[in-house]
């Protein structure tokens, strides 16, 4: 039985339609920063060394471009709920990892720190003061120096962006500041366990094995990740052109920042 051309027409319409929605309902999502993910924020108050009630909690959606690495899934409410608070947080405020791991006394598994679909990977870094500044659940981007196959020329290489921090030597716990200097231990080496996924902890490994590895520590709050990073070897530190290079880069990081508001620097105590 044909159809009659009326009633094509209608069918093609409709469905011509639906696709449309289909496509713009997509469109809004991926530019409303994707697909929306429930995280934990507190309903109340939490004071700082009292264990997490679970009225305490509640739920938000955020686009995923939007949610931070150390923020906790409701799907793992059960897991942070009578934890003790390692930083007081206020209402609305997201519930982060960093914010649940538990003082040195009561210290949790590196194991239970790690998100679905990551590993803790363990790696060592070269000496660097910063690593006295550096506390688990901040983020650093990972860079490596690699000697050129037989030549003494040496690559300068942005190897990870916005990693999180786990551990600094055998310490979990995030205590910061007059805290971490009445008892926090130093860890005796540079070593640092990173949260990464599998291609991530496979690249680690390999840059390991040919050269030194440092890294640089981030805002929390900055979330850019740079697109197509240059590589840089020694000849950058003896021609004017590449010094040159690598300063406009900040010239141009000043200019598109200066409409920004200045960071107020304070100091603990005051």
């Amino acid at each position: 039985m044909k159809l009659k051309p009326a009633t094509a027409g209608f069918a093609a319409a409709v469905l011509g339609g639906a696709l449309f929605f289909v496509y713009t309902r997509r469109f809004e999502v991926e530019t409303a920063g994707g697909d929306r993910i429930d995280i934990l924020v507190a309903s109340q108050r939490i004071e700082r060394g009292t264990p997490i009630a679970e009225s305490a909690l509640t739920t938000r959606a955020i686009p995923q471009a939007y949610v931070d690495d150390r923020a906790v899934r409701a799907s793992d409410r059960d897991k942070i709920v009578g934890l003790k608070a390692a930083e007081g947080m206020s209402v609305s405020q997201s519930v982060l990892w960093s914010d649940v791991v538990t003082t040195r006394d009561d210290k949790r598994d590196l194991s239970s720190l790690v998100q679905p679909g990551y590993r803790a990977v363990t790696a060592p870094f070269t000496a660097n003061p910063t690593f006295m500044m550096i506390h688990p659940g901040d983020f650093v981007d990972v860079l490596s120096v690699v000697h050129r196959d037989g030549s003494e020329v040496r690559d300068s290489i942005v190897l990870l962006q916005r990693v999180l921090v786990l551990a600094i030597g055998t310490e979990t716990s995030n205590v910061r500041g007059a805290d971490k200097a009445k008892g926090a231990a130093t860890p005796s080496a540079p070593i640092l366990t990173l949260s990464l996924n599998l291609p991530e902890a496979q690249l680690l490994s390999l840059a390991a094995q040919r050269g030194a590895l440092s890294v640089a520590l981030r805002n929390p709050n900055d979330q850019r990740v740079a697109e197509n990073i240059a590589d840089l070897d020694t000849r950058a530190l003896d021609e004017p052109a590449q010094r040159d290079r690598v300063r406009s880069i900040r010239r141009h990081d000043t200019t598109a920042s200066a409409s920004r508001a200045p960071v107020k620097m304070e100091i603990q105590g005051q």
